[in-house]
């Protein structure tokens, strides 16, 4: 029995192994099916390319880090440089001001009545005694033909006493009396056509009718009532026109009747106008700590108005050898300036001081000489000691260009 069961388990032992056998045989085969079937991906064309491509990229990455390592010491940045040069340069003081007429009146009427006639309107150019309006004044026309006639009279009563007179007729005081009686009723005639002159309205100056307040039939009243008068015209005379401004304290030692002024008007860009100062107040404004300065401008353009707001340039100081840098290449806050120069190829920032400017140069009164190498900012930022390569910067010493008008 224990032989039987021996053979038994002998039996079961062997299929047992045969089972194992053959499913170690069917995952070696499953094994080698992915492996074929890998291949056979990795042989066709995208994988190829897909491959090719991953390949490419690895190269040029490690490529640009290569050059990145090796090239980062010896890229040095190219900066634009100039040298401080000698120009002249103007201290000028801009202040606002409003244009002003130097001859400019309100037309008003010395005899009341009705307005008959216009002969003239706004914008109109008229020369000095030109007639503009004629006012109807009946009182004074009838005053003047009553002392026409009454003069009259008196010149041929003092004719006749005079023949009288030579023929010792009458005595010599009988004419004195005639006579100073004719002559008072050429002073009541002459008096008389005032009054009717007054009546017509005449341009006291050659110039423009700026505005017109009365219309035919608009009732006037004579300026010698007053309250009660209206103006008939605003006439204003351009052909020289007159800008007050108020200079500070700390500039006016600097300013002089006679020196030239120049006039900028924001509605008239690019163009450039010509005065010079022709009045210094004596007394400085004990609040505001400035002076009154009077410009005259002479119109011949006729470009600028009476009443327009401008920009006044007071020259107060010309200083021939400024030592200048660009605007530009001047850097940091109001309070503490500074450039950036190249020394030895290094930039070196120096703290410098800074005087007057226009809109190109600005005058370094401390920090800098002629034989520095100022850098100009650009678009390659540059910091404190960082190698550079300047490259000189050609500078024109021109100022602002525009159309200049005297």
């Amino acid at each position: 029995m224990e032989g039987k069961e021996d053979i038994g388990d002998t039996a079961s032992d062997q299929e047992g192994s045969q089972r194992h056998r053959e499913a170690l045989l069917s995952e070696l085969g499953a094994s080698q099916g992915w492996r074929r079937e890998l291949a056979a991906i990795l042989r066709s064309k995208p994988a190829l390319y897909a491959l090719g491509s991953l390949a490419f990229l690895v190269v040029l990455r490690l490529g640009v880090n290569w050059l990145a390592r090796g090239g980062k010491k010896a890229q040095i940045p190219t900066v634009l440089a100039i040298h401080p040069a000698l120009r002249e340069m103007d201290k000028v003081l801009s202040l606002p001001a409003n244009i002003e007429a130097i001859e400019e009146a309100k037309l008003y009427a010395h005899a009341s009545g009705y307005i008959q006639d216009v002969y003239h309107d706004e914008g109109d150019y008229v020369k000095a005694g030109t007639l503009l309006a004629d006012i109807n004044d009946p009182d004074a026309v009838q005053a003047y033909n009553q002392a026409k006639a009454n003069y009259k009279l008196q010149k041929e009563t003092r004719a006749r006493y005079a023949e009288l007179l030579k023929g010792n007729v009458i005595s010599e005081q009988e004419y004195d009396t005639i006579a100073a009686a004719a002559a008072e009723a050429k002073a009541q005639l002459n008096a008389a056509k005032a009054n009717v002159e007054y009546a017509r309205i005449r341009a006291p100056f050659t110039g423009s009718i700026a505005r017109r307040y009365m219309y035919v039939g608009d009732l006037v009243t004579s300026s010698s009532q007053p309250g009660k008068a209206t103006p008939i015209f605003l006439m204003v005379n351009e052909s020289r026109l007159r800008i007050a401004v108020y200079v500070p304290q700390s500039a006016i030692d600097g300013i002089h009747i006679g020196d030239p002024v120049s006039i900028r008007v924001d509605d008239l860009p690019g163009r450039v106008f010509h005065g010079a100062v022709s009045r210094i107040d004596a007394q400085l404004n004990v609040g505001t700590k400035t002076e009154r300065v009077l410009i005259d401008i002479k119109n011949k353009s006729g470009k600028l108005h009476a009443g327009m707001f401008v920009t006044v340039g007071l020259l107060i100081r010309r200083d021939k050898n400024a030592l200048t840098v660009p605007l530009d290449a001047v850097l940091g806050p109001q309070s503490n300036p500074y450039v950036d120069t190249v020394v030895n190829g290094r930039i070196v920032p120096k703290p410098v001081k800074i005087g007057f400017s226009n809109l190109n140069f600005v005058e370094i009164s401390k920090g800098l000489s002629l034989g520095d190498i100022v850098a100009i900012p650009g678009a390659i930022e540059v910091s404190k000691g960082e190698r550079v390569n300047p490259m000189e910067r050609p500078v024109s010493g021109l100022a602002v260009p525009g159309k200049t008008e005297k």
